[in-house]
């Protein structure tokens, strides 16, 4: 039991549309000689030999029950993606991200914490061949190079071992060219959801996600929960932004196939040739990602895929549309690393 509902903590903990925490252990913290190892209750753990005895859930349940009240993590990733293809037009784009983010974890009882992280993105822009990419300008075949977003990201969740699990955030971004005017690349929103034990195998549940678009308006999507433990060692269900299968070949070694979406927008510079309009930029990657995790503190991600799907549009200052296109399928290599301490 402590395997099955233990898989539906980390994954539940994933579905914060971006905010990730670790906390845990990277070897063994002794504890009372009488403490019950009974069902829900963390397994006792007297030195190193008894943790690497431990199944994968197992230390993740004596990790999170022996979680300190303050912790601390960090997070990094990298995604290329080349050769994505501009419908009616010659050329093609290829984009180059680095990400990093840290934060802090407040334990606030049992089985609650609240988060608070903040990461950027760096994400740049090659154009091939572009030419008339801005039907009014057909001399422009660069619209753009590098851009970035900053975000800002409380968070609160629940995660018992069984029964109800809920989560609760917020977020603040800027997003934009280097030059744009800060005031201009702001969104902001929060999300909601819960889920619930169907069966001790299978947990359901939902909610939403809403956040202001830079092209005016909001933006609102349904953020579904799903869980099957097939095995103890084969799940499917929703991930943080998608929907993907994972096989787990021991505690520190697994691999799954992931699809997922993703939706970026920015703000353009003043002397722009679209000068203070803004761009949306949506993919749906589909990877394989082998996951090696040495401890519940440090999990190291390598990805490798296609965006099968995405489409590009800009717009103008006052919100209308200035060209929108499809990308073709692309090549994708990635990778995540997030340690906490």
């Amino acid at each position: 039991m402590l395997r099955i509902e233990n898989q539906r903590i980390r994954l539940f903990s994933t579905l914060a549309g971006g905010v990730f925490c670790v906390a845990g252990v990277s070897g063994a913290q002794p504890v009372d000689d009488a403490a019950s190892a009974g069902e829900g209750d963390p397994p006792v753990v007297n030195s190193r030999e008894d943790y690497e005895a431990l199944d994968r859930d197992e230390r993740r349940v004596f990790s999170r029950a022996r979680r300190p009240d303050v912790s601390y993590f960090v997070d990094s990733r990298g995604r290329w993606s080349w050769g994505a293809e501009l419908d009616d037009l010659d050329g093609d784009l290829s984009v180059a991200r680095l990400g990093a983010g840290a934060g802090v974890s407040f334990r606030l009882d049992d089985t609650t914490d609240l988060i608070v992280r903040m990461g950027t993105e760096f994400s740049f822009y090659e154009f091939d061949d572009a030419g008339g990419i801005i039907p009014s300008m057909p001399s422009v075949d660069e619209p753009w190079d590098s851009v970035h977003q900053t975000t800002i990201a409380p968070l609160v969740r629940s995660l018992p071992e069984s029964g109800w699990q809920w989560m609760l955030g917020g977020r603040v971004t800027s997003a934009g060219e280097p030059g744009a005017d800060f005031s201009d690349t702001l969104v902001g929103g929060g999300f909601a959801l819960a889920s619930y034990d169907i069966t001790p195998e299978f947990r359901l549940g939902a909610g939403v996600n809403v956040v202001t678009r830079l092209e005016g308006g909001l933006f609102v999507f349904p953020i579904p929960v799903i869980q099957w433990d097939v095995t103890d060692d084969f799940q499917i269900g929703t991930t943080e932004r998608g929907f993907g299968a994972t096989y787990f070949f021991n505690p520190s070694w697994s691999a799954g196939v992931q699809v997922s979406f993703m939706r970026r927008e920015y703000r353009l510079e003043d002397d722009n040739p679209v000068p203070g309009g803004s761009f949306t930029d949506i993919r749906v990657p589909v990877t394989l990602a082998v996951t090696y995790s040495p401890s519940p503190k440090v999990v190291l991600t390598g990805r490798v895929g296609s965006e099968v799907w995405g489409d590009l549009e800009i717009n103008d200052r006052d919100e209308n549309q200035v060209a929108s296109y499809d990308l073709s399928s692309s090549v994708l290599v990635g990778f995540d690393l997030r340690i906490a301490f």
